[in-house]
C-alpha cells in the first residue's frame, strides 16, 4: 500500500489530475490506517498476524506514502486534525523510530550524514539515536553512510534481527526515502521535468 500512495502521488504531479491523489489519500487515511499497531509503533503487514516482518524495502516503502502525504497532499482532508499531513507526521516519527532503530535494522549512524545546515540548528541527539554506535566511517572507503540489518521481526512483544546481512539495493532504497526532503537540498522524488520527459517521450509528442 505504502508504494501506491507514493505512485499515485507521483501520477498527481505528472498530470496535475485531482483523482490520483485522492486515491492516494483514500488508501493512506483507511487502507494504511487500518493496519496500524499502536502497541508495535509500525503497520502490520497482513491483517491479524501474529509477528511482523520488515526488511529495509518495507520500510523504505511506508516511508515513500509518508513522505508523499506529507509533502504533496492538499486540501480538503477527511478530518484536518487526525489524516493527511497531520497524521503522516505522527505516524512517521513512531514508525520510524520502532522499525527503524528500536527494532536493530540500524546499526550503525553517522552524523557526516547530515547536512551541516541542520546540525548547526538542532541539537544531535535531533538526528542520531543515543542508542545507535558512532563508527569512525560507517561504509568504509565506499563512503559513510547507515548500515542496515537485512531483516527484523516483531513477534508481539519484542523485536529481533532476523537477518543481520548488508543487502545493497534495499539498504541504497531505504537511505533515499530516509532523506529530509528540503527542495533546496535533498529530494526524494522524482523531478518533475524528468517526470514529464518521460511522459512525453512514451507518447512520442
Amino acid at each position: 500500500m505504502g508504494l501506491a500512495v507514493y505512485g499515485l502521488t507521483e501520477a498527481f504531479r505528472v498530470t496535475g489530475e485531482y483523482g490520483f491523489l485522492s486515491k492516494a489519500m483514500k488508501i493512506f487515511n483507511n487502507d494504511m490506517e487500518s493496519f496500524w499497531d499502536t502497541k508495535a509503533g509500525v503497520y502490520a503487514n497482513t491483517r491479524g498476524a501474529e509477528k511482523y516482518v520488515y526488511t529495509p524495502f518495507d520500510v523504505g516503502s511506508v516511508l515513500a506514502a509518508l513522505n508523499a502525504v506529507l509533502w504533496y497532499a492538499i486540501p480538503p482532508y477527511e478530518n484536518p486534525l487526525d489524516s493527511g499531513p497531520s497524521l503522516a507526521r505522527k505516524r512517521y516519527i513512531r514508525f520510524f523510530e520502532n522499525a527503524v532503530v528500536l527494532s536493530g535494522m540500524q546499526q550503525a549512524a553517522h552524523l557526516l550524514l547530515v547536512e551541516p545546515l541542520y546540525l548547526d540548528r538542532e541539537p544531535k541527539i535531533h538526528f542520531v539515536h543515543p542508542s545507535l554506535p558512532q563508527p569512525e566511517k560507517a561504509g568504509g572507503r565506499f563512503g559513510k553512510a547507515p548500515v542496515y540489518a537485512g531483516e527484523v521481526t516483531y513477534d508481539g512483544n519484542r523485536w529481533k534481527v532476523t537477518d543481520s546481512r548488508f543487502k545493497t539495493s534495499d539498504a541504497m532504497f531505504l537511505a533515499t526515502m530516509s532523506v529530509i526532503l528540503n527542495r533546496h537540498q535533498v529530494d526524494c522524488f522524482i523531478p518533475l521535468n524528468r517526470l514529464t520527459a518521460r511522459v512525453l517521450a512514451d507518447s512520442g509528442i
